[in-house]
């Protein structure tokens, strides 16, 4: 999360050390690269453009966050002072003053960081050729914000960048369920404990129908262009004697 004050200065001459997300914001607002960084904070003395860049920052983020976490609509402002920024957080369904970030839930901080990190990183085309492994990103949020996240994880795998992204996870929240076939179930047999990949969709269905989703511990998405060397890789691993797998910690 962007901390409760930052000097622009500073972040204006090493924006990747002072802090990602706010380089984000200021990539969301169309204001991209340390150059572009540096000209815009350069300027912030006047009074015009400080009031500018506020509004710039806060309106983009402000829809970004909306954009992917539409149950909770939010308002978020920045405010420049003395050469300091903050990060302000308004809730448009209640009332009462602004929040900072520190003042919020575990699970606000946690979703909203991975909204102006990676989220925001896929938005401005920034992430290519990654891949994400995840454990369990659903703690500290509520279903509709599982969901929301699902949705957002979902979106990284289809474009043309040649991102994947994996995670495990307990919550029945965070599958898929427009297409089972991405899943990875993971269960242990009295007589013989393994991995199993489940591929068609349609044995998914019949088969789990019944079953409680949350029975499902490995999820799967895959972006389009994925080498076969990969795919043997990750094949291997699931493969794998449990056994084996608890020595190697590769569980």
């Amino acid at each position: 999360m962007i901390p409760i004050t930052l000097n622009l200065a500073q972040f204006a001459v090493t924006p990747d050390t002072i802090s990602i997300p706010l380089k984000n914001c200021f990539a969301l607002a169309g204001i991209v690269g340390a150059d572009a960084i540096k000209r815009k904070v350069a300027v912030i003395a006047e009074s015009t453009e400080r009031e500018q860049l506020e509004n710039e920052l806060g309106e983009s983020v402000t829809v970004h966050i909306n954009t992917a976490w539409p149950k909770h609509p939010i308002k978020i402002t920045f405010s420049i002072s003395d050469g300091l920024i903050n990060f302000h957080v308004h809730d448009l369904n209640t009332k009462g003053k602004a929040k900072t970030a520190d003042q919020r839930s575990d699970g606000f901080r946690q979703f909203v960081s991975f909204l102006l990190t990676i989220s925001a990183q896929n938005r401005n085309d920034e992430l290519s050729n990654s891949i994400l492994l995840l454990d369990e990103p659903e703690t500290h949020l509520h279903p509709q914000a599982q969901e929301d996240l699902l949705r957002e994880l979902v979106k990284i795998t289809q474009n043309k960048r040649n991102n994947i992204v994996f995670f495990a996870t307990h919550s029945n929240h965070m599958i898929d369920k427009g297409d089972l076939s991405r899943n990875y179930k993971v269960f242990k047999n009295p007589n013989k404990k393994q991995r199993k990949r489940r591929q068609k969709k349609v044995s998914l269905i019949k088969k789990y129908q019944h079953m409680p989703l949350w029975h499902m511990k490995f999820l799967i998405y895959q972006a389009r262009i994925i080498t076969m060397s990969y795919i043997q890789s990750c094949t291997s691993y699931i493969k794998m004697p449990i056994q084996q797998m608890k020595k190697d910690r590769v569980y």
